[in-house]
């Protein structure tokens, strides 16, 4: 149950005074959508669909009327009723298929089909949004959708070819970046590592913008380890150390690294990481593997004690990890 603001009513007295004086008018109907969108600002959604609702009942000839409508899509939206936003927005594209909310109820019918799992209308509606609006702002980021809906789909050439759109066609735009990672993963996940490793590599030469590169680093860093290169992953692995510390992937890089040097026999840097993991990255969530292998390292460098002391704190605070029982063997 999601709590939501209470809204201080001396923000509506001027708009309900609007409504008593004028009752009918285009200016109470302007005041009862001002109403409404206080509680949409405010976050207080539930009170926002109860205000726009009754807009579109009291005033259903008002110019404003599609704000109303598309408002009460998303508000529908946000309390993750997606099955109504579907059917507000839907509404919206039937009676105003001319309002500036058109791209927007679009792309709402999209994402909520997506959160929702239904890759085949997600695709249907992207692909209306655009084939039929193609100067609309969500061009990109439909074809995005669409990509992604295929490779859930396990339709992989359909997904590359989607994600190609915003590479190919929309210079430059927020995806291009994203898009060139989702074609490498893919070509990764085909055993395609020889083109796989191609596609990040040109986030990290061709685009300008630091968007995305740590992520291509890691990319790459992942396709060199699982082909046994651990002298490229670590190069990958320590790009990301030195130069992106305060990435999404930059505490499973830092562990990475290590993990490379233990594979790579140098153990005591690789404890150096590990360390360095623990130190910097405190909610890092893998924190039972950093201790496994930095207690294992500890072990190969005839260090017990402070090898222990790593498998012993898995044990304690990680009782229900799947290195447990490992680390229990491990200890001496």
């Amino acid at each position: 149950m999601v709590i939501e603001p209470c809204v201080d009513s001396t923000l509506l007295t001027a708009h309900l005074k609007v409504i008593h004086d004028k009752p009918g008018s285009f200016e109470a109907g302007e005041a009862q959508l001002g109403i409404a969108m206080i509680h949409f600002d405010l976050r207080a959604y539930s009170g926002a669909v109860r205000e726009f609702k009754k807009m579109i009942q009291e005033y259903p000839e008002h110019p404003l009327l599609h704000e109303a409508q598309y408002h009460l899509a998303r508000s529908y939206s946000r309390l993750h009723q997606d099955d109504d936003a579907i059917r507000e927005a839907k509404i919206l594209l039937n009676k105003y298929p001319k309002s500036s909310y058109v791209d927007e109820s679009l792309n709402l019918i999209g994402w909520s089909n997506y959160i929702n799992g239904r890759y085949h209308e997600t695709i249907t509606e992207f692909k209306n949004l655009v084939d039929n609006y193609p100067a609309c702002k969500y061009r990109d980021d439909a074809w995005m959708m669409i990509g992604r809906s295929y490779k859930k789909l396990g339709k992989l050439d359909e997904a590359i070819e989607a994600f190609s759109q915003p590479i190919r066609n929309f210079p430059p735009n927020n995806h291009r970046n994203e898009a060139q990672l989702e074609i490498g993963v893919i070509r990764e996940r085909n055993n395609q590592f020889d083109s796989a490793i191609v596609e990040p590599r040109k986030v990290i030469d061709d685009y300008p913008s630091a968007k995305g590169k740590a992520k291509a680093h890691y990319e790459i860093g992942y396709i060199y380890l699982s082909r046994g290169n651990v002298v490229s992953a670590l190069s990958e692995y320590a790009e990301i150390d030195n130069s992106y510390p305060n990435e999404q992937v930059s505490p499973y890089a830092t562990f990475r690294v290590g993990y490379c040097y233990s594979l790579l026999g140098d153990h005591s840097k690789a404890v150096d990481y590990f360390k360095k993991g623990l130190d910097k990255y405190p909610t890092f969530p893998q924190k039972d593997w950093l201790l496994f292998y930095m207690g294992k390292s500890y072990s190969a460098m005839n260090n017990p004690s402070e090898a222990n002391a790593c498998f012993s704190k898995l044990i304690a605070d990680y009782p229900q990890s799947s290195l447990r029982t490992a680390a229990e063997k491990m200890k001496r």
